[in-house]
């Protein structure tokens, strides 16, 4: 088999497993039982628990960067629409990478490196947000009296609502309902703050 693919399929059941788990309460039997192989193979590419587990954090990183760079070049549509992409690559994202995938990040001694990472990475994020919305205030696009965090908390607030709706299992958010609840939320924002 391709070591290439051998290590992606691993990077792709961890984020599953961890996703699910936990850092914490992962184990590598977990991930190389769900894969059907011996432990081997990961103790070849990432030689233990963390840095198979860093590897998985290394993906999310990237690709929330990458997506948001690349979405803020795509200016298409004024910069309420560049947010409202922001939440759905947020979603998309979250989907793969659900909650648990982060706890201990910010406590455990063992994961304190890429804790420094996740907040440094979540900090950009947030400042290109603000960015963005302080350059459409400048630019006559958003209203001159709009306060850019408040917009940016807006997305905040409604991607986190998207977030614990999909972890209610007694109320199920689907993809056509989170839809549907960006559009009425982004239509008071539009209303709210647009010149």
């Amino acid at each position: 088999m391709d070591e290439s693919k051998v290590r992606k399929e691993l990077i792709e059941k961890a984020v599953e497993v961890f996703s699910l788990k936990g850092y914490a309460a992962t184990n590598l039997t977990d991930i190389s039982d769900a894969l059907r192989l011996s432990r081997g193979p990961i103790y070849y590419h990432f030689k233990d628990k963390y840095g198979l587990y860093a590897a998985a954090y290394d993906a999310w990183e990237r690709e929330l960067l990458e997506n948001n760079e690349r979405i803020y070049a795509e200016t298409e549509g004024g910069v309420l629409t560049v947010l409202e992409r922001t939440v759905y690559n947020c979603w998309e994202l979250y989907k793969r990478f659900r909650a648990n995938f982060f706890t201990g990040i910010d406590t455990l001694s063992e994961l304190s490196e890429l804790g420094d990472r996740f907040a440094k990475a979540t900090t950009k994020v947030y400042d290109m947000k603000v960015e963005a919305v302080e350059k459409a205030i400048r630019s006559g696009e958003l209203r001159a009296d709009a306060d850019p965090r408040l917009v940016v908390q807006m997305i905040y607030v409604l991607y986190d609502g998207l977030r614990l709706g999909w972890e209610r299992p007694e109320v199920p958010l689907t993809d056509e309902n989170a839809r549907r609840i960006v559009d009425i939320h982004m239509e008071g924002i539009r209303r709210a703050f647009l010149a």
